[in-house]
């Protein structure tokens, strides 16, 4: 439930000049943006799933940042003890891409260690290039293996007439255009109510689908859920939705028989997202030769029922 009281507006401005801001987290949940409070953040516990969350720019600026601070500390390393490189005349620049050589095992021959503390350090520093080596490497290879599914999710959902039911659609495209396999789809509600006691919860109802099931989804699909007496939608408008604070989240999974691995993908929609008493415009059609051509320049586009039409569905 949205809560936009004084007392906590005055709160959230409290906690920023406090100066509180690294507790102060924001979390996007499909369109909506949230705060947290009082977690605080575990960079040092959780760096895989940093990593493995980041932006590829943020990865791979952060792999070069770890780069250069390792050559560099190793570097001021090499010029406390003075000589400890041959041929670098003791110079900090010529000490650090020595660093390099040695943190990547290139060594080409020109600089080399000399006396116990540089060979000393270069060994601390060759076993650290294998450990940032082996991580580096992992963590690209877990970033570029991991399936991932190019669903393409209708901006809208509608509502109109299906079977002289009041139904609920929602369009989906594999814009990759390969085969998933075995595809399954859920729908839930999230929705705050009131129990008995009068105290607000947010609650997961899952919405029953026409068909939940593809067996080959490549091209499109339309999912459906009517609006019987039984959907938690039943006599709900538009108003009631944005006054429960109400989200419809659609899930779908299934074997990827590119990558041989299962793919998830999700959309949010929110109480605007839902336009009553529209239909999905028509994206099939025929080409002069007979063939199906499927346009999706349209998958978005909606169009109104007609007056007729908007009957049948009520009665």
């Amino acid at each position: 439930m949205n809560d936009t009281s004084p007392l906590r507006s005055t709160r959230l401005s409290r906690l920023t000049a406090r100066g509180r801001g690294e507790r102060l987290r924001k979390v996007t949940i499909g369109k909506r943006e949230v705060l947290t409070y009082g977690l605080a953040p575990s960079f040092w516990n959780d760096v895989y799933h940093s990593a493995m969350t980041a932006s590829w720019p943020t990865f791979l600026g952060g792999l070069a940042a770890i780069f250069v601070f390792l050559n560099a500390c190793f570097a001021i390393l090499y010029f406390v003890a003075r000589d400890s490189v041959a041929n670098s005349h003791n110079e900090l620049l010529q000490l650090f891409f020595f660093s390099v050589e040695t943190l990547t095992t290139v060594g080409y021959g020109e600089m080399y260690p000399q006396g116990n503390y540089g060979h000393a350090i270069v060994s601390i520093e060759t076993f650290a290039g294998l450990f940032y080596s082996a991580s580096m490497l992992g963590l690209i290879f877990a970033r570029v293996s991991r399936p991932r599914a190019r669903l393409l999710f209708a901006k809208f959902l509608t509502v109109g007439p299906y079977d002289g039911q009041r139904t609920l659609f929602m369009r989906v495209a594999n814009a990759r255009l390969n085969i998933i396999s075995s595809a399954s789809a859920r729908l839930w509600l999230l929705i705050s109510q009131e129990t008995a006691e009068k105290v607000a919860f947010r609650r997961f109802l899952e919405l029953k689908l026409v068909r939940s099931e593809n067996p080959t989804f490549v091209l499109s699909w339309t999912i459906l859920h009517n609006i019987d007496e039984s959907s938690p939608l039943f006599g709900l408008t538009t108003e009631d939705l944005i006054e429960s604070d109400a989200a419809l989240i659609l899930s779908i999974s299934g074997h990827d028989e590119t990558s041989a691995q299962t793919v998830h993908s999700r959309e949010t929609y929110f109480a605007g997202d839902i336009l009553w008493d529209h239909r999905f415009a028509d994206v099939l059609t025929r080409t002069e030769d007979g063939s199906t051509l499927l346009n999706y320049e349209r998958f978005h586009d909606v169009e109104p029922l007609k007056v007729a039409e908007i009957a049948e569905s009520q009665e």
